[in-house]
């Protein structure tokens, strides 16, 4: 079975999201692709994979790497996680409330991998696996 499933003429907004550093990083029309994770051990995952790429400017490929952290407790997201986060070397935009990314496309567990054209959604990916990961990145940082 693969692991691509097309998520025909469907679109994500266009929105502005706070990065570790509180900084609004937009993403637009210019956004060609993103990382979507929900949970802590996904994360990890991802950000293991864009640590071995030595990946350090995300939107400078035309990327974003955005985590729902709306269902970590308030607390261990202030005092834990995102300054855990902070000493990436690479941006991670935060949906502190879920709200924004409710609708985009998610399975528990797995990381979501979206190809975009102008907002227009044109393949997802959900995985769990590293090799699956850093082959998606690989491919943005040939194509730069």
């Amino acid at each position: 079975m693969t692991p691509f499933f097309i998520y025909a003429a469907n679109n994500l907004p266009a929105v502005t999201l706070p990065d570790q550093f509180d900084t609004a990083t937009p993403i637009n029309e210019e956004t060609e692709w993103v990382i979507f994770s929900m949970n802590h051990e996904v994360s990890d995952v991802i950000n293991k994979a864009i640590e071995d790429l030595k990946i350090t400017d995300i939107q400078s490929l035309k990327g974003a790497y955005v985590s729902d952290i709306s269902k970590m407790p308030s607390m261990i997201a202030k005092m834990i996680a995102v300054p855990k986060m902070k000493k990436y070397t690479f941006k991670v935009l935060l949906d502190k409330e879920g709200d924004i990314t409710k609708t985009w496309p998610r399975k528990d567990l797995k990381a979501t991998l979206i190809r975009l054209k102008k907002m227009e959604i044109t393949e997802v990916v959900h995985t769990d696996q590293i090799a699956v990961i850093k082959k998606f990145l690989q491919e943005k940082t040939i194509q730069k």
